[in-house]
C-alpha cells in the first residue's frame, strides 16, 4: 500500500456560476473583517486622544501603536479585497463569454442543419423549376384568353371614325338651325336725337348785350 506519492483524486470542476458564489462568500467575509479592524482603529485612536487630554503621553503612544498594527492589517484585508473582487469580474466576463460561445454552437448547429439539405445547385434547380410552372401557368392563361371563332367580329376602325364624323356634323348642324331660328333684338328705326352745342355769341352781339346792360 503505497503512503506517498499517491494522487489525491480530484472531484468535479466547479461550474462558473457555484465558483463565483464562493468568491463572494469571501469577499463577504473579508468585508466583514475589514469593518471589525477599522472599528479596532477607531477605538484606539480614540483611547490615544484619551490619554492624551490626561496628560498620559506613555498610554497615547501605546494606544497609537496598537493603532498603527491595525491599519497595516487593514491595508493588507484592503488588497486582499481588492484581489478578490477582480477576480469575480474576470470570473463574471469569462461566464458570459461562455454562454455566448455556447450560443453561438447552436446557432452553427442548427444554420448546419438547414444547409444540409439545401445547397447552391438544388436550389438553382428549384428556380428552374419555379420559371418553368410560371412559363406554363402563362400558356395556360393565353390560351383560355384567347377568342372563340365566331365569338364576334373585329371592329373597322375607320367605320368607327366615319360614323363620329357624321355624329359630330349633325350635332353642328342642329346648334345652327337652333341659332337662324332664335329672334334677334328689335332696332329703332329713329336716329336719336342728340343734343347740339349752342352756338358761340359773335363777338358784336356781345358787345351789343353789353351796352344795353349799361342802359339799364
Amino acid at each position: 500500500m503505497r503512503l506517498f506519492g499517491k494522487k489525491e483524486a480530484k472531484g468535479p470542476e466547479p461550474t462558473p456560476t457555484e465558483a463565483i458564489m464562493k468568491l463572494k462568500e469571501a469577499e463577504e467575509m473579508l468585508f466583514k473583517r475589514q469593518q471589525f479592524q477599522q472599528t479596532k482603529i477607531d477605538k484606539e485612536n480614540a483611547s490615544a486622544k484619551e490619554k492624551v487630554k490626561k496628560k498620559d503621553r506613555a498610554g497615547a503612544a501605546t494606544h497609537l501603536k496598537k493603532r498603527k498594527l491595525y491599519e497595516k492589517a487593514l491595508d493588507v484585508l484592503d488588497k486582499q479585497l481588492m484581489n478578490l473582487r477582480t477576480q469575480i469580474e474576470t470570473l463574471e466576463n469569462a461566464a458570459v463569454a461562455k454562454e455566448v460561445f455556447d450560443h453561438q454552437k447552436v446557432y452553427a448547429a442548427a444554420m448546419k442543419g438547414i444547409h444540409k439539405d439545401l445547397t447552391t445547385d438544388k436550389v438553382e434547380e428549384q428556380m428552374m423549376d419555379v420559371q418553368e410552372q410560371m412559363d406554363i401557368h402563362n400558356e395556360i392563361q393565353d390560351a383560355l384568353t384567347q377568342s372563340l371563332p365566331g365569338a364576334g367580329e373585329e371592329l373597322d376602325d375607320d367605320e368607327l371614325f366615319a360614323e363620329l364624323d357624321e355624329m359630330e356634323q349633325e350635332e353642328m348642324d342642329q346648334q345652327l338651325l337652333e341659332t337662324d331660328q332664335t329672334p334677334l333684338p328689335s332696332v329703332p328705326m329713329t336716329a336719336p336725337k342728340i343734343n347740339q352745342p349752342a352756338a358761340a355769341l359773335s363777338e358784336e352781339d356781345e358787345e351789343l348785350a353789353k351796352l344795353m346792360a349799361d342802359m339799364s
